[in-house]
C-alpha cells in the first residue's frame, strides 16, 4: 500500500511539475488558429487565455462612466472580427493611468459560462484595457484599431 501511495504520489508530482503557465510573463508570440467550422478563434498568450476559447462577447458601454448601473450593450458572435482586440488586450503590462474611469466592460463568454470580463477606457489619454487575475489588476494599452472597434459597436448598442 505505502508503494502505491509513493508511486502515485511521484506520478502527481512530475505531472505538475509538466504543466506550462503563462501567468509568469508576457508573451509576445501569438498563434492563430480558425476553425472553419464555427467561429470560433484560438489565440494563445498574454494573461487573458481564457479570452481565446470564447464563442461570443457582450460589450457594454456605461452610461455615465465609472457606473455600470446604467448601460447600452451589443453582442459579438464572430470572434474572427476580435482578432486585434485578444491581441490588445494580451499585450505587454502596463502602468494604471490615475484619473481615468472606466467607461464599460466586456464580458466574454464560453457556452453559457462567463469566461472573464475586461474593462475597459477608451477616451484618448485613458485608453486602455484592464482585468483582474489572481487578485491583481493589470492593465494594457489600447491601440488605434481596438478604439475604433469600441467605437463603431457603441453606435450600434442599444
Amino acid at each position: 500500500m505505502k508503494k502505491l501511495f509513493f508511486i502515485s504520489s511521484c506520478f502527481f508530482l512530475f505531472a505538475c511539475s509538466q504543466q506550462k503557465t503563462s501567468l509568469s510573463s508576457d508573451i509576445k508570440h501569438v498563434a492563430v488558429n480558425y476553425d472553419s467550422t464555427n467561429d470560433k478563434v484560438d489565440i494563445y498568450g498574454g494573461k487573458m487565455n481564457e479570452i481565446f476559447q470564447s464563442d461570443s462577447a457582450v460589450f457594454m458601454f456605461y452610461n455615465t462612466p465609472g457606473n455600470p448601473r446604467f448601460f447600452t450593450y451589443t453582442k459579438v458572435n464572430n470572434m474572427k472580427s476580435l482578432i486585434n482586440l485578444f491581441r490588445n488586450i494580451n499585450n505587454t503590462i502596463s502602468d494604471s493611468i490615475s484619473g481615468c474611469i472606466t467607461q464599460g466592460k466586456i464580458y466574454f463568454y464560453n457556452g453559457k459560462e462567463a469566461v472573464y470580463p475586461v474593462y475597459f477606457n477608451n477616451i484618448d489619454s485613458c485608453a486602455t484595457f484592464s482585468y483582474i487575475k489572481t487578485g491583481e489588476k493589470y492593465y494594457t494599452k489600447m491601440d488605434v484599431e481596438s478604439r475604433l472597434l469600441l467605437d463603431s459597436l457603441k453606435k450600434i448598442a442599444k
